[in-house]
């Protein structure tokens, strides 16, 4: 815990510190928004999920350079869990259940010492999630950065095609036209 590092603390550092700290702070404030909303949960779970982590591990956690916070694909999952519950107290209360069940078993595989499991995934594979988390991530996030509806596949195989062929072969021509004269 931090009594067991913090007599080693060099105290010239102390502002570089503070401003990192507030820095990443301030940025975790607006992604634990961002998070919550992903979540689909009240946006106000985000600060409380973002910002309590970080000061338990201060006072009970072994190193003093670990990192803690929310994750997209985490609330992204979750929010998918939660997903079919209309009222959005409730869709909070059974997130919320569902991330103290995880922790549960988090702290079961922690005190049975499974940590030793994460070497049999090879670095192809968590490369190959990560990748796809972020594609999962930004795909779900289609309608939100481009203002709008996105076309599905659906959507797009029932487009006419046909139609565009005309209009691509008729900005060709009219293209060749220009620039001849």
């Amino acid at each position: 815990p931090v009594f067991t590092w913090l007599s080693k603390y060099r105290w010239g550092m102390l502002k570089k510190d503070v401003i990192g700290g507030l820095t990443v702070g301030l940025v975790l404030i607006f992604e634990s928004f961002a998070h919550a909303g992903l979540a689909r949960v009240p946006l106000i779970h985000g600060p409380y999920s973002g910002l309590i982590p970080p000061l338990a591990y201060f006072l009970f956690g072994t190193c003093m350079h670990g990192s803690m916070g929310t994750g997209a694909l985490v609330a992204l999952l979750s929010g998918e869990a939660v997903s079919d519950i209309e009222d959005e107290a409730e869709r909070g209360r059974v997130a919320a259940l569902i991330s103290v069940m995880v922790g549960a078993v988090l702290l079961l595989m922690g005190l049975l010492h499974l940590g030793f499991l994460v070497r049999f995934l090879s670095r192809v594979v968590l490369s190959g999630f990560i990748t796809g988390s972020a594609a999962v991530i930004a795909l779900s996030q289609k309608e939100n950065i481009t203002g709008g509806k996105v076309p599905t596949l659906q959507t797009l195989a029932s487009f006419d095609w046909g139609c565009l062929w005309d209009r691509h072969r008729g900005m060709t021509v009219a293209t060749s036209i220009m620039m001849l004269a």
